[in-house]
């Protein structure tokens, strides 16, 4: 048995998978996000109720938000207990094995990869779209991580100029450090903040995939400004990485229409013509991160038994 733990800002999601990564059972948790020593025993009493509930011990793979460079050391904005914590180290010595820890949108394209809407291709770009905005490349099934672990780490890449001029963005403080990140317009809580900006009115609804269902023509224009800016700081992935295929998940992007508006958006890429990669929903929706989770842990496990 595999188990994944999807860790958020507010809750912790535990699932469950057999053999197969067929999906058993799962649970949340509320996230100690201050209070690093509750943290670590709330991850280890939830793999503690699994594994009494199965009935064996089960391999275990974690998602984090935010950044795990190569010694284990996380930058947690989200979670501020767990920045400057060597908490890979820290979780494995609470459940007395090795644990594969990995960043929450890397986890989720390694589940899109394997089994999921981009199974069978062999560079697969992940992207979430939701609090944040979170990516992973994986190629012929596993992730590319590069020297810092922090490829595809699409949410932090500067605003492009042309869209600073465009729509007379200002440089928005980021909590990584930096100022103009595009994750501060192009995320959800981003677009919320477009709407004000655009309109001079407060969106009245906190969730910002509404912008989509709006009829008015402000919302029509804030919904197209927001497609062509994901549009535009995406093309500039398909220069980093030029995928196969893209595959879209988090709360914002399940609106139907969303993927497909993306790609009619995209601007002329250099080189690329129209060979654009298709851009899918994900097949595993919410559950994909945990789910990539498990994996992470399933073939640690492997590693170790071959």
């Amino acid at each position: 048995m595999h188990i994944g733990i999807d860790v958020g800002g507010t809750k912790i999601e535990l699932a469950v998978f057999d053999s197969e990564l067929t999906f058993v059972n799962a649970w949340r948790e509320s996230t100690p996000a201050d209070d690093y020593v509750r943290f670590i025993k709330t991850i280890s009493n939830m793999v503690s109720a699994a594994e009494q509930e199965i009935g064996s011990q089960a391999s275990v793979g974690i998602g984090l938000p935010g950044m795990i460079d190569p010694r284990g050391v996380t930058t947690c904005p989200n979670l501020p207990g767990l920045t400057g914590k060597n908490t890979v180290a820290d979780i494995e010595a609470a459940l007395e094995r090795p644990v594969g820890v990995g960043n929450d949108a890397r986890n989720f394209s390694l589940s899109e990869a394997n089994g999921g809407a981009g199974d069978g291709f062999e560079r697969v770009l992940g992207i979430i779209v939701g609090s944040g905005l979170g990516g992973g490349l994986c190629i012929n099934g596993k992730v590319f991580l590069g020297t810092n672990n922090i490829a595809a780490e699409w949410g932090h890449m500067l605003l492009p100029a042309v869209l600073q001029q465009r729509y007379d963005l200002p440089l928005r403080d980021c909590g990584c450090g930096a100022s103009g990140c595009i994750e501060q317009y192009f995320s959800g809580p981003g677009l919320v903040w477009l709407y004000e900006h655009l309109t001079g009115r407060k969106l009245d609804t906190p969730v910002a995939s509404d912008v989509f269902l709006m009829a008015d023509e402000d919302a029509k224009r804030v919904a197209d400004a927001y497609i062509d800016g994901l549009a535009t700081c995406l093309s500039q992935l398909l220069l980093y990485y030029d995928p196969d295929i893209i595959v879209i998940g988090g709360g914002v992007s399940k609106e139907s229409e969303v993927p497909a508006r993306i790609r009619a958006a995209f601007p002329a890429v250099p080189y690329a013509d129209k060979n654009v990669p298709e851009i899918v929903h994900a097949k595993f929706g919410d559950s994909s991160g945990v789910r990539g989770a498990a994996i992470l842990g399933q073939r640690l496990k492997n590693r170790r038994v071959s």
